[in-house]
């Protein structure tokens, strides 16, 4: 969700490109239907995602990498140490409870898909600031 989110924050502004992998997905997975509800609740598509893995290419090509949790940054650490510096979690950005954990909805019912979606939403605004300087 996050990524479809901050494209469609950061859509007047052509100046970003984003992209979401996982430490530990199935390549090629669509998103959960709680997803897409989730976020055509805000008339955003979320049915052409399709899941792939972090790579050393992905990992490479990054200005920051952005994580839900300090379990994905210590493994991203730990795989690709090149790229520490560039590792933040996308809690820290979290107006209400920074520094927070974003957990993985998964199997969850509709209810905490949206919670996770606002509470992207909320980080990515703040996100959005910070890349742009401000």
């Amino acid at each position: 969700m996050a990524e479809y989110l901050f494209r469609h924050l950061m859509r007047k502004d052509g100046e970003w490109e984003c992209g979401s992998a996982g430490t530990a997905a199935w390549a090629g997975q669509p998103a959960s239907d709680h997803a897409v509800i989730a976020l055509a609740e805000w008339d955003i598509d979320l049915t052409p995602h399709r899941s792939r893995c972090i790579s050393p290419a992905l990992i490479d090509s990054a200005d920051w990498v952005m994580v839900m949790t300090e379990a994905h940054r210590r493994s991203i650490a730990a795989y690709y140490p090149q790229c520490v510096d560039r590792v933040k979690g996308l809690g820290t950005f979290d107006s209400r409870q920074p520094g927070c954990e974003i957990s993985d909805p998964i199997g969850n019912s509709l209810d905490v898909y949206l919670g996770v979606r606002d509470q992207i939403q909320r980080c990515l605004c703040d996100l959005a600031l910070f890349l742009k300087g401000k």
